[in-house]
């Protein structure tokens, strides 16, 4: 009888696993489409040329247009200081900027041996700091803002060290996202115009912070189109 009794209670506890693990598994996916809809909701697919070639995931938040164009702060920048160097910038139709996002990186790879007859690669002797050259692009376009006391921020997996300074009535918060893998090194400058009829509307901001990846990880986003969306997000207040 109490072999029966000791059947019957691992098997009950058994199945009553099974099911706890199913729920479990239920609700992980149910959030995880939740949170993909949201995503969808607020971003714009991930931006492609230069930041998939880099290997930089990055989906631009509405109502920026999805696809970057030649970075605005600075004219003329080229390679040499950074290998991406975009923006995404939205106009009210009295053409008064709506929102802006200007991107800096820099990825470090290994070096490889020159294939004959190959291009030569762009003269990197200029490259400073990598924060002490994105400063100086904005000091060139803000007149020669501070930025701000730093402060660490972390959005999901990803930890930022966050800048902020206004430009009249504007807000720029710059994120910069370092980031190291073997041999191969990343470094991120999100450079954010925020204007006051923006200052409450930053959920596509966060979302965008957060689903940032590079690397390896930036590969699986792309072939999954999200990021991570499991990890949550604290901005830090930053806007």
């Amino acid at each position: 009888m109490n072999r029966v009794c000791l059947v019957t209670v691992a098997t009950l506890a058994f199945f009553g696993s099974g099911c706890g693990s199913y729920e479990a598994r239920l609700q992980r996916t149910l959030a995880r489409l939740k949170e993909r809809a949201e995503l969808d909701k607020y971003l714009n697919p991930p931006a492609e040329g230069k930041f998939k070639e880099e290997s930089v995931f990055l989906r631009p938040p509405k109502p920026l247009p999805g696809q970057p164009s030649e970075f605005r702060l600075s004219p003329a920048l080229g390679d040499e200081l950074f290998d991406v160097h975009s923006s995404f910038v939205a106009v009210q139709s009295n053409g008064a900027l709506d929102l802006g996002l200007h991107v800096l990186g820099r990825h470090k790879k290994p070096p490889k041996p020159q294939a004959k007859g190959a291009p030569a690669p762009p003269d990197q002797s200029a490259r400073g700091d990598f924060l002490n050259d994105v400063f100086a692009e904005l000091n060139k376009a803000h007149n020669n803002s501070a930025g701000g006391d730093p402060k660490k921020v972390k959005v999901g997996d990803n930890d930022y060290t966050r800048y902020i300074y206004e430009v009249g009535t504007t807000k720029i918060n710059v994120y910069i996202l370092s980031k190291k893998m073997g041999q191969e090194a990343y470094d991120l400058a999100l450079i954010w115009e925020v204007p006051p009829q923006q200052a409450t509307n930053t959920r596509g901001i966060d979302l965008c912070l957060k689903s940032i990846a590079v690397g390896p990880a930036a590969g699986r986003s792309f072939q999954s189109g999200y990021g991570d969306e499991e990890a949550p997000v604290d901005t830090g207040g930053a806007f």
